[in-house]
C-alpha cells in the first residue's frame, strides 16, 4: 500500500567526479540545498534524532561563539589565517576540515574553506524586518523565496566575505557545470566551494516535560 510507505529518497548519480579529486577528509561539497536537508532527514531517521541545518541566526551565533566581534577570532584580520582557509592562503583549492584553530566554542571552519549552505531562504532584508521584534533573539528567516543562505565564506573569499555578518546566496551561475537539462535538483557538479553543517534539535526531557504539566 503506497499509503503506509515511510521513506526517504536517494539523490541520483552526480554528473563526474563526486570528490573532485579531494580526499575524504576534505568537506562534503557540490550538493544542491535540497541534497543537503533530504540528508539532514535520513540521518533523523536512521538515528532517532533530530537532525537539520542550523538557520540563519543560529549559524552566525555558533560563528561568533557567544561574542559581538567582526570575525570568528575577534576583531583583528590579522588573526584569520590561523582559523580560516581563505583567498590568501588556500592556494586555490579547499583543505581538509580541522587544520585551523577552532572558534571558542570549539567548532572548526566556520569561515573558509567551504560555504555552508542554512535553512532560510533568503531575504535582503531579512535582519531589517526583524528588528525591533522579540523574535531578533532568534530571528525566523522568510517563509518563502527563490534562493537559499549560503554562509561562511570559501577557500576563495576576500577577508570581508569571512566576517560572521557576512551574507551570501545561491547564484544561477553555481548550476552552469551541469550539462544536464533540466538541471539536477540533487548536484551542483564541480561546485568545491559550497558545502553544508548540520544541527541537531535537543529534545526536552520527557521526565521534565511531564513534571511541569502536573505543576501547572
Amino acid at each position: 500500500n503506497r499509503d503506509n510507505l515511510d521513506a526517504i529518497t536517494g539523490p541520483t548519480p552526480v554528473y563526474g567526479d563526486m570528490t573532485m579529486g579531494y580526499g575524504k577528509m576534505h568537506p562534503a561539497m557540490g550538493m544542491t540545498w535540497h541534497n543537503a536537508t533530504t540528508f539532514c532527514e535520513w540521518l533523523s531517521r536512521k538515528t532517532g534524532r533530530k537532525y537539520r541545518l542550523p538557520t540563519e541566526a543560529e549559524w552566525e551565533y555558533a560563528c561568533r561563539a557567544g561574542a559581538t566581534k567582526v570575525f570568528c577570532c575577534g576583531d583583528d584580520p590579522d588573526r584569520l589565517a590561523d582559523f580560516a582557509w581563505y583567498k590568501a592562503n588556500s592556494d586555490f583549492e579547499t583543505h581538509e576540515v580541522a587544520k585551523k584553530k577552532p572558534n571558542a566554542w570549539g567548532l572548526y571552519d566556520m569561515p573558509g574553506n567551504v560555504r555552508e549552505w542554512v535553512r532560510d531562504f533568503y531575504s535582503a532584508k531579512a535582519y531589517e524586518n526583524s528588528a525591533g521584534e522579540s523574535s531578533t533573539v532568534d530571528p525566523q528567516g522568510p517563509t518563502s523565496g527563490k534562493v537559499h543562505v549560503a554562509r561562511g565564506g570559501d577557500y576563495n573569499s576576500s577577508i570581508e566575505e569571512l566576517r560572521c555578518a557576512a551574507r551570501a546566496f545561491e547564484e544561477k551561475w553555481w548550476r552552469s557545470g551541469d550539462p544536464q537539462i533540466p538541471k539536477s535538483k540533487w548536484w551542483l557538479p564541480q561546485m568545491d566551494f559550497i558545502g553544508f553543517r548540520i544541527a541537531r534539535s535537543i529534545e526536552p526531557d520527557s521526565r521534565i516535560v511531564e513534571e511541569q504539566k502536573h505543576a501547572r
